[in-house]
């Protein structure tokens, strides 16, 4: 979302609902953790777009993106 004019300029496939959202600023990498026993790590290309790097499965009770 550009945070100026509030606008959609990219949506991202995710892996159900989210339970967590980090991201590394470092990596430029998104971390999102679903619903659905999945992690799917997003790569920023530019301040405007990132690309799915992988989905990967965590299995059906991690939450918090922590192993808690």
């Amino acid at each position: 979302m550009d945070t100026e004019t509030g606008k959609v300029v990219q949506v991202l496939d995710s892996v159900g609902g989210a339970d967590d959202l980090q991201y590394d600023a470092a990596s430029g990498r998104i971390y999102f953790v679903g619903t659905t026993g999945t992690v799917a790590v997003f790569k920023e290309m530019d301040p405007d777009h990132f690309q799915l790097l992988g989905k990967v499965p965590t299995g059906q009770y991690l939450k918090q993106g922590s192993g808690a």
